[in-house]
């Protein structure tokens, strides 16, 4: 199997998805505990810097950090056979925004991620 791009971390997308949900003190914990080791994670080191830059107001999160997530949930709802119209309601719904424009951006770079994973695979 090939391997993912380089820029794809996908603790670091746990941990945003765990920051939205309210845990911040846990993710900064955690990102101490990463960071500590011996590999660097560019990724986990851009979200530690916004959670130290972060002294007023909340971390900088919302559907520009759950396109994976709302990318996956898209295509299970269209194989529910859910139409494109119904999909962007329901993901709206589910992911609580009200703005169609950050949906179908979520869902941009979730396509661009999948068909730059699957370049990669069709090459290993």
């Amino acid at each position: 199997m090939a391997a993912l791009p380089k820029s794809f971390d996908l603790e670091a997308m746990r941990l945003r998805v765990r920051l939205h949900q309210g845990e911040g003190d846990s993710v900064k914990q955690r990102c101490a505990e990463i960071l500590a080791g011996s590999k660097t994670r560019p990724e986990i080191q851009k979200l530690a810097d916004e959670l130290a830059k972060a002294c007023r107001g909340r971390p900088r999160t919302g559907a520009k950090y759950l396109w994976f997530e709302i990318g996956e949930r898209d295509g299970i709802l269209r194989v529910e056979g859910h139409k494109y119209e119904v999909r962007l309601r329901l993901l709206g719904e589910e992911f609580d925004l009200r703005d169609e424009s950050k949906i179908k951006t979520a869902l941009a770079l979730y396509k661009k991620a999948m068909d730059e994973y699957d370049a990669i695979a069709r090459k290993g």
